[in-house]
């Protein structure tokens, strides 16, 4: 049993070390037919549990800010997206190996994502 869980801790810290979280490893398919919004939610959720956020009052004024922020990468597809995406600080989206489309799927006026975050950023990405 101890094997089984050594294996399993191997095959996640590389993905954690890196600092990126590939939304395929956690369900999404992007083919354009399957919904997408949970596994995508759950790679931004990983993401941002392991967003380390610090405070320097050292050399640094009291205000800056420091942190680890985290990557979500999405390989080439189409995402079908039907509910809101919840991003929180210092999370980050990426297009990798191409770039990706996501799609609305939920009701009309929808909002794709809510980020009420800071420092965030989208790159290689359609919408």
């Amino acid at each position: 049993m101890k094997f089984h869980s050594v294996l399993l801790l191997c095959a996640v810290l590389p993905v954690l070390s890196a600092g990126e979280f590939d939304v395929r490893q956690f369900g999404a398919k992007g083919d354009g037919e399957n919904d997408d919004t949970e596994a995508i939610q759950a790679a931004v959720t990983a993401a941002n549990k392991q967003t380390r956020i610090f405070r320097s009052f050292g050399r640094h004024k009291p205000s800056s800010y420091f942190g680890t922020g985290q990557t979500v990468t999405f390989p080439p597809g189409v995402y079908k997206i039907t509910r809101t995406i919840q991003i929180g600080n210092h999370v980050s989206l990426s297009g990798d190996g191409g770039t990706p489309m996501l799609q609305w799927h939920g009701e009309e006026n929808g909002v794709l994502f809510d980020v009420r975050a800071f420092r965030n950023r989208v790159e290689r990405m359609i919408f």
